[in-house]
């Protein structure tokens, strides 16, 4: 199934992450495979073993054409990027025929620590509700405590179980009664000095206010986040949740992908 230019242009902006800087956030496209090839070779062995499972030096070219080819319905798969380069990819898997999804990131060793898996996984989010999705999973190494900080402080209500050396994660994103996912947010262009993208959608990563100074706390993190999406590429609707609704606190945990 083919996903139309027009609706993947709804699916980009600029963002403000709690430092300051300022992301491109988009669909992945084919024309992306020699940059996503790069971009895991940049990656260092041990977050290609978080991500992957095994040490995975290179991508195939099966798997290339697997991760850059996405329907944008039931395959989803955002990049975030910086003056052309790479440096995060999330993407989501829905289950035939189901109403869950498998999610999975990867950040570029470089970015760590600024909030980009937070950003991308509230945008899959917005993506896989508009597809009926109502729950995403996740499979995490235990030693992978950055990405688990990041689900916890997503603020949707979560479970996680331990088998085989494996953490299994389940998080509600629906907004039914008795969830407490965060305030829902709406992909809108950039005002002024936009740029044409091959999606039809807009950007201006010049005419951001900045955010608050940076906090590698990942509670903090998600609130700045929230915050600044206000001022960015996103508007809150009314009638939601406040930003801060249902997070948790890991004080264990004192980074955020």
């Amino acid at each position: 199934m083919e996903a139309s230019a027009a609706g993947n242009g709804r699916w980009q902006a600029d963002v403000i992450l709690a430092d300051g800087g300022t992301i491109h956030v988009r669909p992945i496209r084919p024309t992306d495979a020699d940059d996503l090839v790069a971009f895991h070779e940049r990656l260092s062995a041990d977050s290609r073993y978080l991500r992957f499972f095994s040490v995975h030096p290179r991508l195939s070219a099966e798997e290339v054409e697997r991760f850059t080819c996405v329907d944008m319905v039931d395959r989803v798969a955002l990049v975030a990027e910086l003056t052309g380069e790479l440096l995060a990819v999330g993407r989501f898997d829905r289950r035939p025929g189901a109403n869950d999804a498998e999610v999975a990131f990867v950040v570029a060793d470089a970015h760590h620590g600024r909030g980009i898996a937070t950003v991308l996984l509230e945008q899959l989010a917005a993506v896989a509700r508009e597809r009926g999705i109502a729950r995403f999973t996740a499979e995490v190494l235990p030693s992978n405590r950055v990405m688990l900080a990041v689900f916890a402080a997503a603020g949707w209500a979560v479970t996680r179980t331990f088998d085989e050396g494996v953490v299994h994660v389940e998080m509600s994103i629906s907004r039914g009664v008795g969830t407490k996912g965060p305030a829902e947010v709406v992909f809108m262009p950039s005002r002024t000095q936009a740029r044409p993208s091959h999606c039809g959608g807009m950007t201006n990563p010049e005419a951001e206010p900045a955010p608050p100074a940076a906090s590698t706390d990942p509670d903090c993190t998600v609130r700045r986040y929230r915050n600044a999406m206000w001022a960015s590429s996103f508007r809150h609707r009314p009638g939601r949740r406040s930003a801060d609704a249902g997070v948790q606190r890991f004080d264990s945990d004192k980074e955020t992908t």
